[in-house]
């Protein structure tokens, strides 16, 4: 796709991506405001989602699912559209509306929205893929550093919450560590009896069920892929995260490495539902196919778009 025809796949990248934002931040403020998620309730009702969903507060807020099946999922989707639309902002491909900014805005919001602690890591590692900008505006830095100081006064008791949350995983709801440490000695125990090829694709669904105290949610995406593949499936998933670490570390925007690094976590930290692991890899290919245009491309069109200067 970004190959032959970079210039239009990028803008049509672009083009839905802002579309699938305005969808997921809307509902997500909707959800927020009203405590209630219709779409979702009526998608389980129907049996297109697995699970039962009631009212879950987390960090003082409801966890927004907004139109997937599970927060996760809506987390790691805002992180890949938040990366892309904010670098398409910076770079010109995106206008430099207050109404793009706000959509752009929106999309944070819904990922701490999730409550998930592996999505809000996740994010702010891939958020360290703008470092080389901070570094080349002083403007950049203090609009920076005065925002997060705002934050971190106005939102205090909300921010603490989530970093006690990460040394006390009972402090919440949820996953904690001795949940985790069940799920990963039965993996051991499973994986003992088919080391090298695993038990089948599927064959978690079954230990899932079988063993449903022991195995809640199967928190890692390592965990699926040791049980159905074995060693040798994670040996080749391996690789291919190895594989897009060489690939951003010889691109011409090094820095995107933060992005598979905050995705890596997040596969380490828990399993995403119904989307794809290798999906993210397409936003890195659309920011490195973007790095490789100046700054002041197609700026005949509209000054404003654009900074002007190289990367």
């Amino acid at each position: 796709m970004f190959v032959n025809k970079q210039e239009s796949s990028l803008k049509s990248l672009i083009y839905f991506a802002r579309i699938y934002a305005i969808i997921i931040t809307a509902y997500c403020v909707f959800e927020i405001i009203s405590n209630s998620n219709p779409f979702v309730d009526r998608m389980s009702e129907l049996g297109f989602y697995p699970y039962n969903y009631d009212l879950q507060m987390r960090y003082g807020i409801k966890r927004c699912y907004t139109i997937f099946p599970m927060h996760i999922t809506n987390g790691a989707v805002s992180i890949e559209l938040f990366c892309l639309l904010l670098f398409a902002w910076i770079r010109g491909w995106l206008s430099r509306k207050k109404t793009n900014l706000l959509i752009i805005g929106l999309l944070a919001l819904n990922i701490f929205a999730t409550g998930a602690r592996s999505v809000i890591l996740s994010f702010i590692i891939c958020l360290l893929f703008l470092l080389s900008y901070l570094r080349r505006s002083f403007k950049i830095i203090i609009c920076s550093a005065f925002l997060f100081c705002f934050l971190a006064i106005q939102f205090h008791d909300y921010f603490n919450e989530i970093i006690l949350s990460f040394s006390d995983t009972s402090s919440v709801e949820g996953s904690s560590s001795e949940m985790r440490e069940r799920q990963w000695i039965l993996t051991y125990s499973l994986l003992q009896d088919s080391f090298f090829f695993g038990h089948g694709i599927g064959y978690i669904s079954d230990i899932m069920d079988k063993f449903s105290y022991d195995m809640q949610g199967a928190e890692s995406l390592w965990i699926p892929v040791l049980v159905d593949l074995g060693f040798v499936g994670a040996i080749a998933y391996a690789t291919y995260f190895i594989a897009i670490y060489l690939f951003c570390a010889k691109s011409n925007y090094k820095p995107v490495i933060f992005i598979a690094l905050g995705f890596t976590v997040l596969y380490i930290m828990t399993s995403v539902p119904n989307l794809a692991f290798t999906n993210f890899f397409i936003y890195i290919l659309a920011i490195v196919t973007m790095a490789k245009y100046p700054l002041v491309k197609n700026v005949k069109h509209n000054k404003d778009l654009y900074f002007s200067s190289n990367i």
